[in-house]
């Protein structure tokens, strides 16, 4: 049996994780602020959070919610999709929901409000030491306005980057 009250590294050298082990966690914490386009054209969401991977075989695991909202008529639906910025050179991150992520169909009339929590999570792999900001986008597909809340009794928006060992 060992016991060991701490390990460290000596000067110079980095610990080395088992595969799959959590290195570190960084969150946006709660974002409180409401934001709505009416742009067709994918924009900049206020949730966003940024990581510096401790080593360049690392995946970054992002976990985000956010209550969303459609006003139009039927057929109403927003998209989101996940940006990658390293040393201002910014990449679009397919998989997930991405692009894919509508609000479902209503049939309810022509002012139709439609409000569902979304839930986004992406497994990356920046290959990079350098500090790495996710920033979820979203546009309007169909309707008037797409909303991304912050301030509801339920739930609010963010964002939560995991380094995960490679």
């Amino acid at each position: 049996t060992l016991k060991v009250k701490g390990i460290t590294a000596p000067t110079g050298y980095d610990l080395q994780m088992p595969a799959g082990s959590i290195i570190q966690v960084v969150s946006s914490g709660e974002i409180s602020t409401n934001e709505n386009t009416s742009s067709t054209s994918f924009v900049d969401s206020a949730i966003t959070v940024t990581i510096t991977p401790k080593f360049n075989n690392s995946k970054i695991l992002i976990n985000s919610a956010f209550i969303m909202m459609v006003q139009g008529a039927s057929r109403s639906r927003g998209a989101v999709r996940l940006k990658r910025t390293i040393s201002g050179s910014s990449t679009v991150l397919s998989g997930g929901i991405a692009e894919t992520l509508a609000i479902r169909e209503s049939s309810a009339g022509s002012s139709t409000e439609l409000l569902a929590m979304q839930p986004y999570q992406y497994y990356d792999s920046p290959a990079t030491t350098s500090a790495v900001t996710y920033t979820i986008q979203y546009k309007l597909t169909g309707g008037s306005n797409v909303y991304l809340y912050g301030t509801t009794s339920n739930a609010q928006k963010n964002i939560v980057a995991m380094e995960v060992a490679g």
